[in-house]
């Protein structure tokens, strides 16, 4: 069974809108970190990564965590220099570009499962 080429955007464009929202309306600390971690480690290298073709499941979702961690390393770096908000819009529309480009471009999007 193939997945749909439209879930793994859609994936990021939910947790995108979720952490948003959980750090807009300033959401209890129970909820907003499990949503937080999720979006800051995986989404944003994620969203990068599914564009490369020839790796595995686990080199896709290896890179996707070290990229991420890198993104938000570059973010976080120039928060130092600028309030919170261009850091939560910043990071946030990286994501939702890198998830959407190939949407809009009509690129074929490639999927995470191994070729069985």
């Amino acid at each position: 069974m193939k997945s749909s080429p439209l879930l793994l955007p859609a994936v990021l464009l939910v947790s995108t809108v979720c952490w948003l929202l959980a750090w807009a309306l300033h959401a209890p600390l129970v909820l907003r970190a499990p949503v937080t971690l999720w979006f800051m480690a995986v989404c944003p290298g994620l969203a990068v990564v599914r564009h490369v073709r020839g790796l595995d499941p686990a080199q896709t979702w290896t890179l996707a965590l070290a990229l991420s961690l890198a993104l938000d390393l570059l973010v976080a770096t120039a928060l130092l220099y600028l309030p919170p908000l261009p850091f939560t819009v910043a990071l946030s529309v990286v994501t939702l570009i890198a998830a959407l480009l190939p949407v809009r471009a009509g690129l074929p999007p490639r999927d995470l499962r191994p070729n069985a």
